[in-house]
């Protein structure tokens, strides 16, 4: 293996026994290689390789598929939902619909979502600060 290289162990199947290993380090004037110890890989993506931004934009392809009212925007790893509602109330009532589905579609395909990453905004013509009933 070349320098900065990454590989999978033996087989590239799910639900088997896996490493990661890379080639020499650099400065590594003994050429050794570092290997990770095995885990079973069960589902998900691989991290840390050249193809893993599109094998996740894959793996979540069909999570519009589940909204009715907001509509989503995927970029690699970043998941924007959006939508235009007239009033304030529709807005809180689809708007918490589709996150009731999108939370069980993130479930089912075993991901969360981090809170300390998430943050809403609403824009709109009126002046005054919306109030939530």
């Amino acid at each position: 293996m070349g320098t900065g290289r990454i590989h999978w162990g033996r087989e590239n199947t799910w639900g088997q026994g896996k490493y990661i290993g890379t080639g020499r380090i650099h400065g590594d004037r003994e050429g050794t290689s570092c290997i990770s110890q095995q885990q079973l890989v069960t589902c998900g993506v691989p991290q840390g390789s050249v193809l893993g931004p599109l094998l996740f934009l894959i793996f979540i392809s069909d999570l519009p598929k589940c909204l009715d009212f907001l509509r989503a925007f995927l970029f690699a790893d970043d998941s924007t939902v959006y939508a235009s509602f007239s009033t304030l109330q529709e807005l809180f009532n689809k708007s918490n619909i589709d996150l009731d589905k999108l939370t069980t579609w993130f479930n089912y395909n075993k991901l969360c979502v981090y809170i300390s990453k998430t943050t809403d905004m609403i824009l709109s013509k009126n002046v005054r600060k919306p109030t939530w009933n």
